[in-house]
């Protein structure tokens, strides 16, 4: 039997692809799928001075995103010389609500989001504009936590930190205990190439934890986000909760 040297190389030539192909193919799919997933609270280096910020914006006083977009609804009254509707609004302390965001972006195809005067929430009495016609209000508090994705070879894909902060203690002419400037934002973001992660926070409710003579605010509010590469696409979220009296803790 002749032994066609030329046909023989072309199948060594044609094997050697195959498992080069298949060798490429396996390290693609280490490379781009998530085997771990690491959500931990660390220590805020930064601290200090994000309290320092956080007491900043704090005292710069109400700005026009604080402000409900809808005009309350005023006393009636049948004095014939009637005050300024806007200076006779009925305050209801047992009533909590939340005049902030509802939901805001945190990151955005890796690239943080960053908007510290808007991408706030707050739980006040009903009929308060802003959380400046309280007082007694605490120093803030601020919890860091970090989130790491590893992939096959135990490498970290992703590794994303986030601070979840808010006011608490603020109290309407002696009465509630309520919440204001809670809000989740980005501390620090790496995205591998071949990684797309995007991330947001809501405030699912506000509600009274207290009774109708001493209400406290509480706040339920979450984070989520998701990873995806071209062999992965992980969705998950994080819930918290604060109130007026500074409790704090996550849910899960």
């Amino acid at each position: 039997m002749t032994v066609n040297m030329k046909q023989v190389a072309a199948l060594l030539v044609a094997t050697s692809a195959l498992f080069a192909f298949k060798a490429n193919a396996a390290m693609d799919a280490r490379q781009y799928q998530i085997k771990k997933v690491v959500i931990r609270e660390i220590q805020d280096p930064n601290q200090m001075q994000v309290m320092s910020d956080k007491l900043g914006n704090f005292t710069a006083g109400c700005t026009a995103e604080n402000t409900p977009n809808v005009a309350p609804t005023p006393v009636v009254s049948n004095d014939p010389n009637p005050a300024n509707p806007l200076d006779t609004i009925d305050v209801i302390v047992d009533k909590i609500i939340n005049i902030g965001k509802k939901i805001w972006a945190i990151v955005d195809a890796g690239r943080p989001v960053v908007n510290v005067k808007m991408d706030t929430a707050n739980a006040l009495p009903a009929g308060v504009r802003c959380w400046d016609e309280l007082e007694g209000w605490q120093a803030p508090t601020s919890k860091l936590y970090q989130v790491s994705y590893e992939n096959g070879f135990g490498a970290d894909v992703v590794s994303y930190s986030f601070r979840v902060s808010f006011i608490s203690g603020g109290s309407y002419k002696g009465q509630g205990k309520y919440l204001t400037l809670a809000t989740v934002q980005p501390a620090n973001i790496d995205v591998s190439w071949g990684f797309r992660f995007d991330a947001n926070a809501t405030v699912p409710m506000v509600f009274n934890q207290g009774t109708k003579a001493n209400p406290v605010a509480g706040m339920q509010m979450a984070m989520n986000w998701q990873v995806t590469s071209p062999l992965s696409h992980i969705q998950q979220a994080e819930s918290f909760f604060m109130n007026g009296n500074g409790d704090f803790k996550k849910l899960k």
